[in-house]
């Protein structure tokens, strides 16, 4: 048993499944019993950074299980439908996760990811996986909920409006660029490379970018996969904007604009709109301004 599985044993015998959440740093030599420092405050997780001599970080905490019968009904206060969960991150990158079900069943694991994991690895300085895709969904979804706005206030959109809303084109726009039409494919998709999640990271933390989903200190605690991870998980999934979309917009207007996003990589299949309104106010108090153009390479002489 690895010293990071032997913590977790202890702390799965020391936590009942009615017990608060709590945060855990180990100091010490990992193969001793070392010193455990326990925090009550869960929501210090985030931006949470340990002391170099810290070996390992976790979370502890109990929730409920629910059936995947949506129509079944479930007292989270019952002792049978009460799970603990604990979650652990050494110093060397190594994962365990241990939930314990309300019948004593163990399911542990050493492959785990989610915001929690995330958090963990960055209390320890340790990078995050990498973000799953590009920008192209968050370029795409900033795009559509703000062409859902308008359509929204009554004012009937044609192509070239709609076009001139593209978070790119409103840049170039605002820089005293006129760009044709017929260049916004182009445009997209280089916005889409040229503003990467660490691009757009930096401005979140340094411009106050995206402020409503992240608080500039906390961007710069992130890293990028975090950073992308945590954006897309608080904006409406584009699939179910896009549904809304192609109902809103006239259909010639849609389906230059599906071309568009499609040719940048963005994806917009399986719509299913459902729960997203509630959502969008969201999308649209996040989004504010464009991002800022990346900096313009200059020519050496």
């Amino acid at each position: 048993m690895t010293p990071l599985e032997e913590l977790l044993d202890t702390l799965d015998g020391a936590a009942a499944p009615d017990d608060p959440p709590f945060l855990v740093a180990a100091f010490g030599a990992a193969h001793d019993s070392g010193v455990l420092v326990t925090d009550d405050d869960i929501s210090h997780l985030l931006g949470w950074r340990v002391p170099d001599e810290c070996w390992a970080v976790g979370l502890v905490g109990g929730g409920t299980r629910i059936p995947l019968d949506v129509s079944a009904t479930v007292d989270h206060q019952e002792p049978e439908h009460r799970i603990r969960l604990c979650c652990l991150v050494g110093r060397d990158g190594t994962v365990a996760t241990l939930l314990r079900n309300p019948d004593g069943l163990v399911a542990a694991s050493g492959d785990a990811e989610g915001r929690v994991m995330d958090a963990l690895r960055r209390a320890l300085g340790l990078p995050t996986p990498p973000p799953e895709s590009g920008t192209a969904d968050l370029l795409a979804t900033l795009w559509i909920d703000t062409l859902l706005e308008v359509a929204d206030s009554g004012v009937h959109l044609e192509w070239p409006a709609a076009a001139s809303l593209h978070p790119a084109m409103r840049i170039l726009a605002t820089q005293g660029h006129d760009i044709g039409l017929e260049h916004i494919t182009m445009i997209a998709r280089v916005a889409t490379a040229a503003w990467s999640w660490e691009n757009l990271r930096v401005q979140a933390r340094d411009d106050d970018l995206l402020h409503h989903l992240v608080p500039a200190k906390l961007a710069g605690w992130m890293d990028e996969g975090m950073f992308a991870r945590w954006i897309l998980s608080d904006l409406p999934p584009l699939a179910a904007l896009s549904a809304l979309a192609a109902g809103a917009l006239h259909p010639l207007v849609w389906r230059e604009v599906e071309a568009v996003i499609t040719a940048t990589g963005a994806g917009v299949t399986d719509p299913d709109p459902r729960g997203i309104t509630s959502r969008r106010g969201e999308c649209r108090r996040s989004a504010g301004p464009a991002p800022a153009p990346p900096p313009r390479a200059t020519r050496r002489s």
